[in-house]
């Protein structure tokens, strides 16, 4: 699946607010944060991310503006419903998550199945899965 195709997929069309992507590199401590208003932009910065050998993340939602942040009172659109399934043996002891993925999307699939949801799109987080 091509980024492009993802992000339509998952985030709100264009128009009015603004895309977050993040790029994250092993060797630095400080997340590169970036909003953009068309997915034109966020392609573009993703693939630059990626050339800097950086690992990206975008926002689930658009934001009113790009100055106050990926704070709730600044989120304005969503498209999906989605869900954050934190993996890894400490999240598992804590409650707080599942001890490894495949644990992680057993038990999704068996939520999906009980509420009779169609099987999502499932991306790997890192350490977990959205």
């Amino acid at each position: 699946m091509a980024t492009t195709d993802l992000l339509t997929a998952v985030l709100p069309p264009e128009g009015e607010g603004w895309y977050c992507i993040v790029g994250l590199r092993q060797d630095e401590n400080r997340p590169k944060q970036s909003f953009h208003q068309t997915l034109a932009e966020v392609t573009a910065k993703v693939d630059e991310l990626l050339q800097d050998k950086c690992d990206v993340y975008f926002a689930c939602a658009k934001y009113v503006n790009n100055t106050d942040g990926r704070i709730q009172k600044n989120g304005d659109l969503l498209k999906s419903f989605w869900l954050d399934i934190d993996c890894g043996i400490d999240k598992a002891a804590t409650g707080k998550g599942y001890v490894d993925q495949p644990t992680g999307l057993a038990e999704l699939k068996k939520f999906c199945k009980a509420i009779r949801m169609p099987l999502p799109c499932v991306v790997n987080s890192g350490r977990g899965i959205h």
